[in-house]
């Protein structure tokens, strides 16, 4: 499980950047010990599960494995309920990103609505808050509200700014 937790924490960062189709092949591969790994975690190391998981959200959405993903990280979340607020609040976002590309984005909303009260006011984590507020507005496209969006949008690019958090920059400056 060490060896699994290891793998997806340096693959995180370039599950979007030019390396992510080798990262993508290369976790593609190790899919039966991704399995075997948050498995044991979840049994074992909760807390890991969830982090592990969470980290996982792009492969989950450019594999194709949504549900598979969901349900790994709503056992995380049940099975870790007292995890370091990161921990909790980067699965959710995870979670909501899972639910709005199967479609079902008011769970995605309110998710993410849920995400940011738990962040809003934690100096520690302004990244992650940034990282909420950024999601928040995508996910008000298509149909949502284009207020919230850009109110959104904004702020996570302001934050983002601030504390250097550079794929961010660069996502919120669309």
């Amino acid at each position: 499980a060490v060896w699994v937790r290891e793998l997806v924490a340096r693959a995180e960062g370039d599950l979007q950047g030019v390396r992510s189709a080798s990262t993508m092949a290369a976790l593609r591969l190790e899919l039966p010990n991704l399995r075997a790994g948050l498995a044991h975690d979840l049994a074992h190391a909760p807390v890991e599960a969830l982090r592990t998981s969470a980290r996982l959200m792009w492969f989950w959405i450019r594999s194709g494995l949504l549900d598979e993903g969901n349900m790994v990280l709503a056992k995380a979340m049940a099975a870790a309920p007292y995890a370091p607020l990161g921990d909790v609040v980067r699965a959710q976002v995870s979670s909501a990103g899972l639910f709005y590309f199967t479609g079902e984005v008011t769970t995605a909303r309110r998710m993410l609505s849920e995400a940011f009260l738990a962040v809003r006011s934690e100096p520690g984590h302004r990244s992650l808050l940034a990282e909420v507020r950024y999601y928040q507005a995508l996910v008000q496209l298509p149909g949502g509200d284009p207020e919230v969006a850009l109110t959104a949008s904004a702020e996570a690019h302001a934050i983002a700014t601030e504390t250097q958090t550079s794929w961010l920059i660069a996502a919120t400056a669309m």
